[in-house]
């Protein structure tokens, strides 16, 4: 580090800091480097041979004098990424040399090399916004671009905002054009508005042509003009890597039919370079699931976790996709509660789970720790006793008496919730006790000569006529028939597991005696509708955290709400219900109040959250490849809930900031500027030329643990 790049003292003047580097023993200034020597080709062949070896030894003492001879080369045949990183690093690489270098003329797996990228925004030389306009082959800059913008498998948001202020240049809804672009994009010299430029120059030529004229004529009196069928061409051509090919970040930002009309005539391994991609919207993800539904699974781990996009995927009513989402998209109480609603068969009509998925449940050793509890709220026998099974009395109360509803519901005789108390009471204390069970009519008498208050054994072989269903909304059936999905036995559970049930005494309590009373179908739902009120719920997790990460009924939020403002809930519950999207503000901001992490977690979402985020101590995030990971400050800079000034006043510790300072640099640079300009202001304010005041200030500022006010102030009182 030198005095002229120290955090501080960069905001020193030039007599101030000469003596502050002489005290501190800091050069005053980076070393210019060596002199130049020797034949530039030299260079060259130096550079090209560092391919798989640390470009720090590769460019160690090598003074390069001829910028345009090494883009030139680069253009002629890229030089290794590494390299390249190490070239824009340096201080003497100009921003045109370095705008050429970020992207390379080439159209296999090296155009998508992102470190060059990354060492130039990180240097501030270049912006993402000059990169995505301004650098060539346009195609390969938006592909670098995406890359480094989900390096960590999400999207940094102010790469995003770029690449959605370029959408505006994209053909809009002429499918010719499209074509064109998907097909020829990537072979294209141009940037990237003279790529989408030549697209609409296309599609309007073939507008014009003979028999299209109609096909790009506007609507009238509402109705859509007719179009004629454009085939797709062969793309991508075959000299170009399938993942530079890749076009979903495009559609994503395409009209939903034209990105469905494209996707639905593209060859299948295209559509599979979109798992390369995260966060893919609904109209990328639905066309593709059924372009390829043997992708099924892996598409729907790239979705987005937005409402709209799960929604959508809900509305599909597809076995494969509802187990996707239940296994590919973990930690979502209420989209675990929706699959499994699904299953119900009280419904329209029932979406089941694949072989696959209810195996996965049923026999994962950790299932317990995951949103697979809400199989109590479905209608699959085999996965409600395993959740029996795997969660035991953690369930709770209200928990376990839904599960023990729906197995009612699956089988209307109660024989399912009989057999699961049986197991209840076996594991709990030996040998099972005569407990109720129902009896072959619900809610009528018992036959005669039979005790109501012992076990019917019932034969496995044996068929009985189906009774009336106890609840509504359930069909009747004929005498001898099942009902539709209902199961007139218990089956044996495929590669059933041995492990021991324990149920809520509470739940269990109230069970048998459902099954003693007359209507014991109704007493059971009634217990459960008392134990699913809200006010019930608060006083469940009061006593146990955990159950907060169960799924909620849609009334709980505004009870909670207004029960924490009379008596705060314990810790532990705020967390688990702050994490979840549905949250309202007044729990989340508490929950962020006292949880540090979970504050720089939902930082992003608003001015108040920023806020809230700010004043906890700044926490930074391990990196590589000098690529920035998504903070909550960079999407608060980037969306205006945070003020630059604000970020520099408020955060700390004070090194951290500025640290964190250059992160923004790399994708905030308007922002960067604004905050160092600020910090100026406030170090030139209170420090002046004082060489006392910045001699403390320097020997404060690694340990400090306030922010940039505080340390200032902190100064001032020392050296007075």
């Amino acid at each position: 580090m030198t005095a002229a790049d120290h955090p501080l003292l960069r905001h020193a003047g030039p007599e101030t800091r000469g003596i502050m580097a002489e005290r501190l023993g800091l050069p005053p200034h980076p070393d210019p480097g060596p002199p130049a020597t020797g034949d530039p080709h030299d260079v060259i062949a130096l550079l090209r041979s560092g391919r798989g070896k640390d470009p720090r030894y590769v460019l160690d003492g090598v003074a390069v004098v001829d910028w345009d001879l090494i883009v030139s080369e680069h253009r002629r045949a890229p030089l290794p990424d590494a390299i390249g990183a190490g070239l824009v690093a340096r201080i003497d690489c100009p921003p045109w040399a370095a705008l050429h270098l970020v992207v390379a003329h080439s159209t296999n797996r090296r155009g998508l090399g992102t470190a060059t990228l990354a060492a130039a925004l990180r240097r501030g030389v270049l912006t993402p916004r000059q990169v995505m306009f301004e650098a060539a082959p346009g195609w390969s800059a938006l592909r670098v671009l995406e890359k480094y913008a989900t390096a960590y498998g999400e999207w940094l948001h102010p790469i995003r905002r770029v690449l959605e202020d370029a959408a505006a240049l994209l053909p809009g809804d002429d499918i010719a054009a499209w074509w064109w672009l998907l097909d020829q994009g990537p072979l294209f010299r141009g940037t990237f508005p003279e790529l989408c430029a030549a697209a609409v120059a296309v599609g309007e030529a073939a507008g014009r042509g003979p028999g299209n004229a109609a096909s790009h004529a506007p609507a009238e009196s509402g109705r859509s003009a007719p179009r004629k069928p454009v085939t797709a061409p062969p793309f991508p051509p075959t000299s170009v890597h399938r993942d530079l090919a890749n076009p979903s970040g495009l559609l994503a930002r395409a009209r939903g039919d034209i990105a469905a009309r494209l996707i639905a005539a593209m060859p299948v391994p295209l559509v599979s370079t979109f798992l390369e991609t995260p966060a893919l919207p609904a109209k990328v993800v639905v066309p593709a699931l059924r372009r390829a539904p043997k992708l099924t699974a892996q598409l729907v781990r790239q979705a987005d976790r937005s409402p709209g996009t799960l929604g959508a995927l809900l509305g599909l009513r597809d076995a494969e996709v509802n187990s996707a989402l239940l296994t590919e998209v973990p930690d979502r109480p209420e989209l675990a509660y929706a699959v499994f609603r699904a299953t119900r068969r009280d419904g329209n009509r029932a979406v089941p789970l694949t072989p696959d998925a209810r195996s996965e449940i049923q026999h994962a050793a950790d299932a317990g720790s995951k949103p697979h509890g809400a199989a109590v709220h479905g209608h699959c026998p085999q996965l409600i006793r395993a959740t029996f099974e795997q969660f035991g009395t953690r369930l709770g109360t209200a928990m376990t008496l839904r599960g023990l509803l729906s197995l009612w519901e699956c089988q209307t005789t109660g024989a399912l919730v009989a057999e699961v108390l049986a197991a209840d009471e076996t594991a709990t204390a030996g040998p099972p006790r005569p407990h109720p069970t129902a009896s072959a009519h619900p809610g009528g008498p018992s036959p005669r000569g039979a005790n109501p208050h012992s076990p019917q054994p019932r034969s496995p072989h044996s068929r009985s006529p189906q009774p009336r269903s106890p609840h509504p909304g359930a069909a009747a059936a004929r005498p001898g028939t099942a009902r539709p999905g209902a199961r007139q036995v218990p089956r044996a559970r495929k590669g059933g597991s041995d492990r021991p049930v324990h149920l809520d005494e509470a739940a269990a309590a109230l069970a048998r005696q459902a099954l003693a009373s007359p209507d014991g179908y109704a007493a059971l739902r009634d217990a459960v509708a008392r134990h699913e009120r809200p006010e019930a719920l608060i006083v469940a997790m009061r006593r146990e955290p955990a159950l907060a990460a169960h799924p909620l009924p849609d009334d709980f939020w505004p009870f909670a709400v207004a029960e924490h403002a009379r008596d705060p809930l314990p810790e532990p519950v705020l967390r688990e219900l702050a994490s979840r999207a549905t949250c309202p503000d007044p729990l989340a901001l508490d929950a962020c109040r006292l949880c540090p992490d979970l504050a720089h977690q939902l930082g992003g979402r608003s001015r108040a959250y920023a806020l809230t985020a700010a004043r906890h101590p700044l926490h930074l995030q391990p990196s590589a490849w000098q690529t920035p990971r998504n903070a909550w400050y960079l999407t608060a800079l980037d969306e205006g809930s945070l003020t630059p000034a604000e970020f520099v006043e408020l955060t700390g510790p004070v090194r951290t900031m500025f640290e964190a300072l250059g992160d923004v640099r790399a994708v905030l640079p308007e922002a960067h500027a604004a905050a160092l300009e600020h910090a100026g202001r406030l170090v030139a304010r209170t420090l002046g030329d004082d060489p006392e005041a910045w001699t403390v200030a320097v020997h404060l500022f690694p340990g400090f643990v306030g922010n940039l006010p505080e340390l200032l102030a902190t100064v001032a009182a020392v050296a007075s």
